[in-house]
């Protein structure tokens, strides 16, 4: 007779050897000759992630289709699931199709010879599943409480990554004396009122801080500065500015925010629309995103006018995606992968800053050769403008690096308020500036172009749909094509790995 081996770790550093090993002969020892395994590596349990998810269908799939199954097992209860409701749903499945389940430890049997419900061990299994999930709450509960503990010292717990302005000394956060310069000096020149946060970031660029204006939004937003507790660990960092100082910047954002917004219609997709010709930022006319370069005739002929409506639909339909997935999935794991991300793209900023040094001492190159007359005037002029354009498109490219890197940043940065309940409540009625913050935190960039969809020769025929790439801080990339007119009744289609599927009707 056939059994599923059931065969979960949760960490890709735990071992599945040596429980599929033992799992194996065990249910060869309960009468089961051809044992089937199921492996999952790295699937949690407790948050329900996609590979997890995948096994509980791999699990189902396998019963339905291959009726010689008679059996599944697992090592250990927690292996099948931590949720109580997957657990009891597991259990109606087996019920409902006859399959024995068998678990070694604690040992147990859900149904007689006969295919009949064991009553006794069914009520085992319940209680289990209710034990486990009140386990895990536990587990949580009391981490939670040494982590909230030991932050309310001001200790490093790890989890996020170290606010700019501190460092981390014999397990404490200690003031940066470097970095602190560039915050009090942001809160004191923002304190004018006579910046903006983007005006500001150029203004610190132009002194030799090298900022973004993400990271000056950020900075200005932080709390923890003033020495008040941040965060749902409350942790407690070194005081870097006064509270007075903090109060008078928070009082200009919100005033700034109030008249940027008043009277005018909140366009969520400003500075995130890029022309697909000339990367240009597209502008909004209050129906449509246009590029502003080939609105103003400054060398981009691209005429393409993409609704507003659509493109700012799309952006917070994945913004709040993945809002929510990081209210959901930031676990140790994901801050180590987190972390990992980050020290790459560190690495790839540092060789950029050595690459665009090289690229710059060009220009000093070219001035010494026209001075000793081995290269004509005009000659110069050509060679600066092309050095010169390779510093710009370096400088972008620097510019992308330290936005991502940011946007890694604000994903470990402790201190987010918000839970999945709260957000998941106020989806509905959540008003347009929440979701623009939302969708600037998540979103690096949209950009859409015409093309000819569902026809064998594009060539041949007029654009009759657009295709929108959104790609987030993290450059994950979702690809959709919009048609206006309908095509076999659906008006907007994703990319699902090398197919257009039809995903809703768009107004």
């Amino acid at each position: 007779m056939k059994a599923l081996a059931i065969l979960r770790v949760s960490t890709t550093t735990q071992t599945i050897d040596e429980q599929k090993e033992e799992l194996i002969a065990f249910l060869k020892g309960q009468g089961y000759d051809e044992i089937i395994p199921l492996e999952a590596v790295g699937a949690s349990a407790i948050k329900m992630d996609d590979k997890y998810l995948e096994l509980v269908d791999r699990v189902k799939t396998a019963i339905i289709e291959d009726k010689e199954i008679k059996a599944a097992g697992v090592w250990e209860l927690s292996r099948l699931g931590r949720n109580e409701v997957i657990l009891f749903q597991f259990k109606e499945f087996f019920i409902q199709h006859k399959i024995q389940f068998i678990c070694k430890q604690p040992y147990m049997r859900l149904l007689e010879e006969d295919g009949s419900v064991n009553a006794g061990m069914e009520l085992a299994f319940s209680l289990y599943a209710t034990m486990s999930k009140q386990e895990m709450a536990e587990k949580k509960a009391r981490f939670k409480r040494a982590k909230k503990g030991m932050a309310s010292r001001g200790e490093y717990v790890g989890g996020h990554i170290t606010p700019y302005g501190y460092r981390v000394e014999n397990g404490e956060f200690v003031i940066d004396e470097e970095e602190s310069k560039v915050v009090r000096l942001t809160f004191e020149l923002y304190s004018g009122g006579n910046y903006s946060a983007s005006s500001l970031a150029k203004e610190l660029n132009q002194r030799g801080y090298p900022v973004t204006e993400r990271k000056v939004s950020r900075i200005l937003a932080y709390s923890g500065y003033i020495g008040v507790a941040v965060g749902e660990l409350e942790t407690k960092f070194p005081p870097i500015i006064s509270k007075e100082l903090f109060d008078k910047c928070q009082s200009i954002r919100k005033d700034n925010k109030l008249n940027m917004r008043r009277g005018e219609r909140v366009v969520l997709g400003a500075k995130l629309i890029k022309c697909f010709k000339c990367g240009a930022i597209c502008t909004s006319n209050s129906k449509h995103y246009v590029c502003c370069r080939a609105a103003h005739k400054l060398g981009c002929d691209n005429t393409f006018h993409l609704r507003q409506n659509v493109a700012d639909e799309l952006l917070w339909r994945i913004a709040s995606i993945q809002h929510l997935q990081y209210l959901t999935d930031l676990n140790e794991n994901k801050v180590e992968e987190y972390h990992r991300e980050l020290a790459v793209v560190e690495e790839k900023i540092k060789a950029g800053l050595e690459k665009l040094k090289i690229i710059q001492s060009k220009k000093n190159r070219i001035a010494e050769n026209y001075e000793d007359g081995l290269i004509s005037k005009k000659d110069r002029d050509k060679k600066l403008s092309k050095v010169q354009d390779e510093v710009r498109l370096h400088q972008e490219y620097l510019t992308s690096l330290q936005g991502k890197r940011e946007g890694i940043a604000w994903l470990l940065e402790g201190g987010n308020p918000d839970t999945v309940e709260a957000f998941t409540s106020a989806l509905e009625t959540m008003d347009s500036e929440s979701k623009f913050d939302i969708i600037h935190k998540h979103i690096k960039s949209l950009t859409a172009e015409p093309i000819s969809f569902g026809v064998r020769d594009p060539r041949t025929h007029k654009p009759n749909g657009v295709k929108i790439i959104i790609t987030t801080i993290l450059d994950t990339t979702y690809e959709y094509v919009y048609i206006p007119k309908l095509y076999q009744g659906f008006n907007l289609y994703v990319r699902n790995r090398n197919r257009w599927v039809p995903d809703m009707y768009l107004i």
